[in-house]
Parts: structure tokens; C-alpha cells; sequence
């Protein structure tokens, strides 16, 4: 996909966001009506987004603080494009992603996120911009011959993974013989 068409998916995307947030705002008396994420942009001009460093898909050097990669590329040019200025407002955590946006502390996440049922369930996202494969590695001394992945749902073999993770849950749905670590 072309970059001019990623960027106009997730143009559209966040207008749709956008809109979703304010047609779904829960209701409230006039006297208590507070200030969309929508509203709020369109009156500083600034999207404050999340990031996660996630090399080189989005990078922070260490020591100049410069911050590249797709995503920053991505965002960057959206706001040019969209007249706003980018916040890069504050890394956020794998599992602080969906709560970051829900409680405002930033208005997007915006550095690529897997999309798992907990986060579904409580963000908008746009369409995939990079899809990253997952590998399955043995040890080095392993000599046994595995010749497709369903070779690894087995009962003789021991998966690692960190628990919590996406990793872990496709695990523990594709390899439910296997044993865990």
C-alpha cells in the first residue's frame, strides 16, 4: 500500500474515531457538558498521543531524543496534512494502552498496537499500517524436526512466553496440548 493511501485510511479512520467519541459521549445536563477529545483538538489544534518504543517501527535515540520510525512518520505527516500540531505527550505501557486514552491522558495511541478483545472492546483503531509475524524459536540444541507449527501443539514440548502478552494467548488457544512454562 501506497504511503498516500495508509495515511488517508488513517485520516478517515480518526475522523471516524473522532465522530464515534462525540456521538457516544455519554449524556449530560448542559450545566455539566464537558469538552469532547474531539472538541478539545479542534480548539488547541493539538493531538497528544501515546507511543511505544518498538524499534524501528517507532524509536526514541537515547541520546538526542529524536523520535523515528513509521508511526512517527505517519503521525507527523497527518498532522501537517490536518492542520494540527502532534504532542508526542508520553510513552504508555503495553497494558496501559487502552486505559491511557480512556481516562484522556492522551488522545490517541499512536505507534501500531496489536488489537486484542480487551482493547476492541474499548478503543476505535484504524486499519493495520505493518503487520508483524510472530516466530516460534527452539534452543539451538534441539534436534528434533518440526515441520509445520501444528507439530508444536505436543504435550512433549515446554512453550515460554511472558505471561499476559498477546503471545501467551495465542498459545494458549493454538498449542493447548503443550505444556507452559
Amino acid at each position: 500500500m501506497k504511503f498516500t493511501q495508509i495515511l488517508l485510511v488513517i485520516l478517515l479512520s480518526a475522523v471516524v474515531a473522532f465522530g464515534t467519541a462525540i456521538y457516544f459521549h455519554p449524556g449530560s445536563s448542559s450545566q455539566t457538558a464537558k469538552e469532547t477529545t474531539y472538541a478539545r483538538i479542534l480548539r488547541t489544534g493539538e493531538i497528544r498521543c501515546g507511543y511505544t518504543s518498538w524499534n524501528p517501527l517507532f524509536y526514541i535515540d537515547p541520546k538526542t531524543n529524536e523520535k523515528t520510525g513509521i508511526f512517527h512518520d505517519i503521525m507527523e505527516e497527518a498532522g501537517t496534512r490536518l492542520g494540527v500540531k502532534i504532542i508526542w505527550q508520553e510513552e504508555i505501557g503495553w497494558g496501559t494502552i487502552t486505559e491511557s486514552v480512556r481516562n484522556g491522558r492522551v488522545d490517541m495511541a499512536c505507534a501500531g498496537y496489536w488489537l486484542n478483545a480487551a482493547r476492541i472492546q474499548n478503543v476505535a483503531s484504524s486499519a493495520p499500517q505493518v503487520y508483524s509475524p510472530l516466530y516460534i524459536w527452539v534452543r539451538q540444541d534441539d534436534d528434533r524436526h518440526f515441520s509445520s507449527v501444528d507439530d508444536f501443539n505436543s504435550p512433549q514440548l515446554v512453550l515460554v512466553h511472558i505471561e499476559g502478552s498477546d503471545e501467551s494467548k495465542i498459545e494458549a488457544s493454538r498449542f493447548q496440548k503443550a505444556k507452559e512454562n
